[in-house]
């Protein structure tokens, strides 16, 4: 059985890793494919109809809205939660 000291359940929660079998997890990110395959197809229509006129059809950006892609997108939200 596992003990976990009030330091090791910090440390958890900063990082976010934990340590089982001698492996180190990562708790998943929004980079990891939270989603499904079902919520994807969705998310794509809702995009077309709603958001690929400003954004553009390839998440390139246009004239009125930013990229939605990209090293600049991923910069400005990586670390940061879905909600």
């Amino acid at each position: 059985m596992l003990k976990f000291t009030s330091a090791t359940v910090w440390w958890v929660a900063v990082t976010g890793v934990v340590v089982a079998g001698g492996q180190a997890a990562q708790t998943p990110s929004v980079w990891d494919g939270v989603y499904t395959t079902e919520q994807a197809e969705r998310g794509a229509q809702f995009y077309e109809e709603s958001c690929a006129e400003c954004h553009g059809a390839d998440l390139g950006g246009g004239e009125m809205a930013p990229a939605l892609v990209g090293g600049e997108f991923v910069w400005a939200w990586s670390g940061l939660p879905v909600a």
